[in-house]
């Protein structure tokens, strides 16, 4: 929205007992320093909690991922591998869908504002590769 970078995602990984969040933003080196502060400010802002529409649209591509998994045999194999490795089961499509659907806004909400909360205020380890340095430690919002 601010045009800081052509190209953003973030993706989660899970392990048996920890996990990871990866936030990718391509940016020019000019915007670089910015781009980066405004990751760290919504970092902190997300500590706060979520917004209704926020949970409804990430809820929405749980589902729309499951579907799209059962269409596909390499990522129900994939799926069903991480399933095994980080609870010793497969779980079936029907389990997740219903693991879905008894997710709701408060719940979540309530886990992110407690649980992930104090996490997300500190500083995340960073990595960042590009021609000039950045300071992740600078003051931010």
């Amino acid at each position: 929205r601010r045009g800081l970078c052509y190209s953003v995602g973030a993706s989660a990984s899970l392990g048996r007992d920890r996990g990871s969040t990866t936030i990718y933003a391509g940016s020019t080196p000019e915007r670089a320093q910015t781009t980066l502060d405004q990751i760290r400010l919504e970092l902190r802002r997300l500590a706060d909690g979520i917004q209704p529409h926020e949970f409804e649209r990430a809820a929405f591509g749980f589902r729309s991922r499951l579907v799209m998994q059962g269409e596909s045999t390499s990522a129900r194999a994939a799926a069903m591998a991480i399933d095994v490795h980080r609870l010793g089961r497969p779980r079936s499509l029907e389990e997740m869908n219903h693991e879905i659907l008894a997710l709701d806004h408060a719940s979540v909400d309530r886990y992110v504002r407690g649980t992930l909360a104090e996490q997300w205020r500190k500083e995340p380890t960073m990595v960042v590769v590009g021609p000039t340095p950045l300071d992740a430690t600078a003051p931010i919002g």
